[in-house]
């Protein structure tokens, strides 16, 4: 495992979960199928910066990078979900063209494929599929700023423009099928505290140049940062805005996922009515009497 990632993480104040999130965010149950979804492990995303809960940023020439814990894995190979969110606060303006961001990087175990999950300069929350790219080769390439050509980049629509100081709630999941002949599904948004939620439902693993289905597995996984340096808790330097990441509410949970065909009703077949009963035997005694007459 490579540790070239980074991410800055927030101190204690106002890690509450926002309510915007549903429990049952994007789950796959349709009309004819039931999943049902069992948490199996959960673990905190980013760690600890020694005895801080957070790790910020450090200045427009200096990138921060977190690894997360090994156990963070995405493996397309399973039935599985995987469901990874962070917490950042920004602070500082955010209008001068030095958009501070904090990218969640992803690499394949064979360095063929990456994806890169965050913020750019000016969209507030963007996905990037990188195929047969390792992005930790250059800190440039954990950007989604200054992407590589090549690079598939969805937004979403987000509609409040740059972040402006607050703090936001990040959430990537991955519908990972072990049956090749469904698509891998991968859902996106952004949500700030007490503000708007955005998100983005339109990429699979089709984006990652191989189908609608891949066999990849994504075990190199952490963040990275770039903005202003912190003089104290809440004052940057250099005339722009930093970022902070929350160790705690950042958290990486994998659900087993069980299907169950929904069984269609028996189509519904009307009881014959007494007057209907009555006008059918009325008919066959009237054929019966014809018959007889013709005779």
């Amino acid at each position: 495992m490579k540790s070239i990632i980074t991410t800055a993480l927030l101190c204690a104040a106002a890690v509450s979960a926002n309510a915007a999130w549903s429990t049952n965010l994007w789950e796959q149950s349709t009309d004819t199928v039931k999943y049902t979804y069992t948490q199996d492990s959960q673990v905190q995303l980013v760690p600890n910066n020694g005895g801080l809960i957070f790790h910020e940023t450090d200045g427009s020439s200096r990138e921060v990078q977190v690894h997360t814990d090994p156990k963070v894995i995405v493996d397309f190979t399973k039935d599985a979900r995987y469901e990874l969110s962070y917490r950042i606060r920004v602070i500082g303006s955010t209008n001068n063209g030095s958009f501070p961001y904090c990218n969640l990087s992803l690499v394949t175990d064979k360095n063929d494929a990456s994806i890169l999950f965050g913020n750019s300069n000016n969209t507030p929350c963007q996905i990037g599929i990188i195929p047969q790219r390792d992005v930790t080769t250059s800190s440039q390439m954990e950007s989604l700023t200054a992407v590589s050509s090549g690079t598939l980049v969805y937004s979403t629509n987000w509609k409040s423009g740059a972040l402006s100081e607050g703090f936001y709630t990040y959430k990537i999941i991955f519908e990972t099928f072990a049956d090749n002949s469904i698509n891998d599904k991968i859902y996106f948004g952004v949500s700030k505290d007490g503000g708007e939620t955005a998100y983005q439902t339109i990429v699979n693993s089709s984006h990652l140049g191989l189908g609608g289905h891949t066999s990849k597995v994504f075990d190199d996984i952490g963040f990275h940062l770039n903005g202003a340096d912190f003089t104290s808790d809440t004052i940057t330097t250099e005339g722009f805005g930093g970022i902070k990441l929350f160790s705690t509410g950042s958290t990486y949970t994998v659900y087993s996922r069980t299907a169950e065909e929904i069984k269609q009703p028996e189509p519904n077949v009307p009881e014959p009515s007494a007057f209907g009963l009555l006008a059918g035997l009325g008919a066959i005694a009237l054929a019966v009497s014809r018959r007889r007459r013709s005779r």
